[in-house]
């Protein structure tokens, strides 16, 4: 009876272990750059076929890191880059949109895009208009998202900025176009990032920008590949599993034991 007991125990944690697993389907997709990857041709893509590529200027200053991650669960969404000086200019803000794929420029009223504020460590969400310029915030009075807190470093010669947000609320809009997807993306990622200098941003009282400015260059993409992180609970099912089957296993080869002496 005991040996069943440690069967049905097993089979019991088992069958816990795979409906967890099944249930956590959520996943976090993440890309990440390093100055070392280059610009130019990033290989093809293997979601696609293509060729992905990356265009790159350092103009303004260095970038040295780029990364963002979606969570298509929770909708967390984390964004963050980091630079070296050059000619004495220390990066302190600029722009980004991000996409489900393609470069964004030219997609209007289909991704929100921020405006980074490392003066006063905002970020300031709009609907994007498609148009490669900044003036996204100033075009339609109703196509404000949301402000943000956002982390800003600087010294030495480097600086960094990062902000993460909930981006449920921004990715449920209606009234905006019927294309509108706001800031998710899965297996590819298209990023259109502007990084500057003597960033200077004014807001009104309701945290909405009333004149935005930066001495910035890009770093454009296409659709590039992400990488996709499984959500812990999965993986807590798959050791659950594994240890129900271990314990059943110590126990049969305890029982062989017994039987034997």
């Amino acid at each position: 009876m005991k040996a069943l007991s440690l069967i049905t125990s097993a089979a019991i944690a088992g069958g816990l272990a795979l409906s967890l697993a099944g249930q956590a389907s959520a996943t976090t997709f993440k890309f990440d750059w390093e100055k070392a990857d280059g610009g130019g041709s990033q290989g093809k893509s293997a979601v696609t076929g293509r060729n992905q590529h990356i265009s790159v200027n350092h103009s303004k200053g260095y970038y040295e890191s780029v990364s963002t991650t979606f969570d298509d669960i929770t909708d967390e969404f984390t964004f963050s880059a980091s630079f070296s000086d050059k000619n004495g200019k220390t990066i302190d803000g600029g722009w980004v949109v991000i996409s489900d794929g393609p470069n964004p420029k030219g997609q209007g009223e289909e991704y929100a895009i921020f405006y980074l504020d490392g003066v006063n460590n905002t970020a300031t969400g709009y609907a994007y208009n498609g148009q490669n310029r900044s003036n996204s915030w100033s075009t339609n009075s109703d196509n404000y998202l949301g402000t943000w807190d956002m982390s800003y470093a600087s010294g030495n010669g480097e600086s960094s900025l990062s902000f993460s947000l909930d981006a449920a609320d921004i990715n449920a809009r209606t009234d905006i176009d019927p294309d509108w997807k706001g800031v998710a993306f899965a297996e590819q990622v298209g990023i259109w990032f502007h990084a500057g200098y003597d960033t200077s941003v004014s807001y009104n009282g309701d945290g909405e920008v009333t004149s935005f400015s930066s001495n910035a260059a890009w770093f454009d993409t296409n659709a590039l590949d992400t990488e996709a992180v499984p959500e812990p609970t999965a993986l807590l099912g798959l050791g659950l599993v594994g240890g129900a089957f271990a314990v059943s296993r110590r126990r049969k080869n305890e029982q062989l034991a017994e039987a034997s002496a």
